[in-house]
């Protein structure tokens, strides 16, 4: 907390991008619990990284009403149902659901991401064109 209170003094924001290893219990706790207890909205805000918190056994939405409202941006990654990583649109994640169940006018972005993408300019175009198109 105390470098995030730094951060907004300087008039910068911090933002916090999770990966799956947050959702799984450590010592009897989640480590994004701890962090998101342990820090407030004012100086930290959250970057629900949508495949990670999948992969981490945890519900998007249950995840973002826990933490309302500090999600300002949705990395948007998708995964077939064994893990692995695909184009947006072409997995199981419903980003149309999630999105229409948690949306607030705090969210300010949305990020298609790929980890290692095999053609970044086809994956560019694709993640583009499923979030231009998707109705939530």
């Amino acid at each position: 907390e105390a470098a995030g209170v730094a951060v907004r003094k300087a008039g910068l924001h911090m933002g916090y991008h999770n990966h799956d290893h947050e959702f799984r219990t450590l010592e009897n706790q989640r480590p994004y619990d701890v962090l998101t207890q342990n820090t407030t909205g004012l100086n930290v805000h959250l970057e629900d990284d949508l495949f990670w918190v999948v992969n981490g056994g945890a519900d998007p939405v249950h995840e973002v009403y826990k933490t309302y409202p500090r999600v300002l941006q949705y990395h948007v990654k998708d995964r077939k149902p064994d893990g692995t990583m695909v184009n947006p649109g072409e997995g199981a994640i419903d980003f149309g659901n999630i999105f229409r169940r948690t949306w607030h006018a705090g969210v300010q972005e949305y990020i298609i991401e790929h980890d290692q993408p095999s053609d970044p300019m086809k994956f560019a175009k694709v993640g583009y064109d499923y979030l231009a198109n998707l109705r939530f």
